[in-house]
């Protein structure tokens, strides 16, 4: 006997043919329900299963019907013993926190990760991933965008604050800052902004007055560290004081 299991993911409809199997049911060392399935004749796990946490509640089955069950993990379907097709991803609120396709056993293609939308190739996070979060009247504003190479930040990362002000961008290499950064405030003042190189401050960077934007020191990073000659201005835009570092420390000490 065969059946079709139907699902939606974000609007689409997968159709996974599954075999006939033999229902089975497995529990955590303290005797609360871990999971239930349905295992082939070679006790590979095949079909829809749910796997539950070890915690609250004890699951009491009535009529053929499980009920007061532990927080839900995960739900999903197998093939063979491999994950394959749509999944559902739980933390321990109940709160569902990832959702997506597996293709033989790795993620692939569109998923939702705890807010986050992005696109997975052959498991690895890849192109551009968004986050959107709540601003009220049932409204949502893009608060995170970031591009992904074989699962690591490669390109322009962005961050925006609920008023829909740019907060934060920087570049990045195979996982590592690298380019130009800059910071803003709510307001959208520029606070700061210089360059990364492989990861660490490197070069000059400017810091600003949050509220007249106006430039209030300047100088050299070298490897995360202060160097050579910064400058400080104050609100009139005039020097007010030079200091030498070496290393991070000042010149002399």
């Amino acid at each position: 006997m065969r059946f079709v299991f139907c699902c939606a993911v974000f609007g689409f409809f997968l159709l996974t043919e599954v075999a006939a199997c033999v229902p089975d049911t497995l529990y955590w060392e303290s005797g609360r329900l871990k999971s239930i399935g349905c295992l082939n004749a070679d006790s590979t796990a095949e079909g829809y299963w749910k796997m539950y946490r070890d915690g609250l509640g004890d699951a009491t089955l009535i009529n053929g019907v499980y009920t007061n069950l532990p927080p839900l993990d995960s739900a999903g379907t197998f093939s063979k013993g491999i994950q394959e097709g749509y999944w559902e991803i739980y933390d321990y609120w109940r709160t569902l926190s990832s959702a997506g396709v597996y293709r033989h056993g790795v993620r692939e293609g569109q998923w939702l990760d705890i807010g986050w939308r992005g696109i997975y190739d052959h498991g690895y996070k890849e192109g551009r991933w968004v986050y959107y979060g709540p601003v009220g009247n049932g409204d949502s504003l893009l608060f995170n965008e970031i591009n992904y190479k074989r699962g690591l930040p490669h390109g322009i990362a962005r961050a925006y604050y609920a008023n829909g002000k740019m907060k934060f961008y920087c570049e990045y290499v195979d996982g590592l800052a690298h380019g130009k950064a800059s910071i803003w405030n709510f307001e959208g003042v520029l606070i700061e902004e210089g360059q990364f190189s492989n990861g660490e401050m490197n070069g000059v960077w400017n810091y600003y007055d949050p509220v007249t934007g106006k430039l209030s020191s300047s100088g050299k990073y070298l490897h995360d560290e202060k160097d050579d000659v910064w400058t400080y201005y104050n609100e009139s835009g005039k020097v007010i004081r030079k200091e030498c570092y070496n290393a991070g420390k000042l010149c002399g000490s």
